[in-house]
């Protein structure tokens, strides 16, 4: 009995000592939150390949992009390609030029609080290519107006998107805590950040309400692009003389 309660005692101390020794959650926050750390995890990170929005797939090239756009219309989707395009911030009361884009158009439904909603879209296609030349993020601007009323800060895109991601839970700890960190790096202006596998993240930035697929190292690699930009003011504002 004397020798079980010995082993028992170790077995606590051992557990105690390895619970103890592991990093918690905002241990790692903290030192990930530098540009060493988050280039050496956007090294690791596998390019995405993943299939977004209308089929599109990160990693696709221009011509891969323009060739998946003709196949979407033999299908049957309608998509123009339009000069001169700009989306309005309603809430800073100004408009963004978006330049000469492909622009799909649908009809919309949505059901909100019991009642029904439906109307047509016209989705903004905005893609982003790294030095290599492959899709590294593609933001969708929904430009949407309902038949009659529509439903009151809900908005079509931002819904089926929250319906499909909000599910998936990332099983990597440390990849929901990078892009936490780079979430509040780039100002914490994305009021939504899905974590959906190791190689996508989804955000919906709160001013416009959009939606935009990441490749995780794109969006990484902004977040530390960020983190520069910073570190330069730092430095060049000690110049300054009082």
């Amino acid at each position: 009995m004397k020798y079980i309660l010995i082993t028992l005692l170790l077995l606590i101390s051992l557990l105690s000592c390895n619970n103890n020794s592991r990093p918690n959650r905002k241990q790692i926050y903290e030192t990930h939150k530098n540009i060493d750390s988050l280039i050496s995890f956007m090294k690791k990170v596998p390019e995405s390949k993943d299939t977004i929005f209308l089929g599109f797939r990160l990693g696709m090239t221009k011509k891969e992009y323009r060739n998946h756009i003709k196949k979407l219309r033999k299908e049957g989707k309608k998509i123009s390609y339009e000069k001169n395009l700009s989306a309005s911030l309603l809430l800073l009361n100004t408009s963004i030029d978006l330049g000469d884009r492909y622009v799909y158009s649908t009809p919309i439904y949505l059901e909100n609080y019991d009642k029904e909603y439906t109307g047509n879209a016209r989705c903004i296609l905005l893609p982003n290519y790294n030095k290599g030349g492959k899709m590294a993020s593609l933001k969708v601007v929904s430009i949407e107006e309902w038949d009659g009323s529509g439903p009151i800060f809900k908005k079509w895109m931002e819904s089926n998107v929250q319906k499909k991601y909000n599910k998936y839970i990332n099983p990597s700890f440390k990849h929901n805590i990078i892009g936490k960190i780079c979430k509040e790096i780039l100002n914490d202006d994305l009021s939504d950040l899905y974590y959906t596998s190791e190689t996508l993240m989804v955000t919906n930035p709160s001013y416009i309400g959009d939606v935009e697929y990441w490749s995780t190292k794109a969006f990484v690699g902004e977040a530390i692009l960020e983190l520069k930009k910073q570190q330069i003011k730092k430095e060049e504002s000690k110049n300054t003389t009082f």
